[in-house]
């Protein structure tokens, strides 16, 4: 009898292990699925530098506007300031009080204020 069980035994397919292979798909599914993760990260970090490159471009413009228009608010603050001298010498000469005068105390007023204005710009461009 166990001869014939032995025969049948032998008929039968043999009993595979589908645990190796499930392991197998297992990391090849992992593989893949992180190599996708990294393919998309990378594309967006090329994105990331694209746009950064834009930003610190958009940025070298303004700073460099900033610079253009801070050179020639000092030039006009120098020439405000010799015109406000200039004026209230003549005023005193003439026996007028500067401040009585609305013009000059309106360009006095923006001498102030620019001069402020520049203390700010150089305050921003030394923190650049």
């Amino acid at each position: 009898m166990k001869n014939s069980i032995d025969r049948v035994n032998s008929k039968m397919p043999k009993k595979k292990k589908f645990k190796k292979h499930n392991i197998e798909l297992n990391v090849v599914f992992e593989l893949t699925s992180i190599a996708s993760s990294v393919s998309v990260i990378l594309q967006n970090i090329e994105i990331d530098f694209e746009e950064l490159e834009r930003i610190q471009s958009e940025f070298a413009s303004f700073s460099n506007s900033l610079e253009v228009d801070l050179e020639n608010l000092i030039d006009e603050t120098n020439r405000l300031e010799q015109k406000l001298i200039e004026t209230e010498d003549l005023a005193k000469e003439l026996g007028v009080e500067p401040s009585e005068l609305n013009q000059f105390k309106d360009s006095f007023d923006l001498y102030v204020e620019s001069l402020e204005k520049i203390n700010e710009a150089n305050s921003k461009l030394n923190q650049i």
